[in-house]
């Protein structure tokens, strides 16, 4: 069924929940501005991002629309405000997964790996 233990079907992407495949890491992300508000120009409305993005760059992205400075802060995000409003180069080159836990299908010899930008990914052990 492609479903794991948890219910979750990310068919046609390999794994689900709680893997470092690609069902279990890519997500999908809706970036929303109202017209008044300037932050999305009307080029950009509508668009797909490739770039790599990591769940903990959304409070320094969140921060950075805001006006607030989160650099002081010990993050392990960056702004990806550039990025997905002002169509940036990519912030990130590449992203590390580590997924240690106690599910009933975690594979400790396939828990890390890192991705690159144009997608390859390096898988520990496979």
């Amino acid at each position: 069924s492609g479903g794991d233990y948890a219910g979750s079907n990310n068919y046609p992407l390999r794994g689900g929940k709680h893997t470092i495949w690609e069902g279990g890491t890519r997500g999908t992300a809706v970036a929303w501005a109202g017209a008044n508000t300037g932050l999305l120009p009307t080029s950009l409305r509508g668009r797909a991002t490739p770039q790599l993005m990591h769940g903990a760059d959304w409070l320094p992205t969140f921060c950075a629309l805001a006006g607030a400075d989160c650099s002081g802060l010990p993050l392990d995000g960056v702004s990806q405000a550039g990025t997905l409003f002002a169509n940036h180069t990519a912030v990130r080159s590449e992203v590390f997964y580590g997924q240690h836990d106690d599910s009933p299908e975690h594979q400790p010899t396939y828990d890390t790996a890192i991705r690159d930008g144009e997608g390859w990914k390096l898988l520990q052990n496979y």
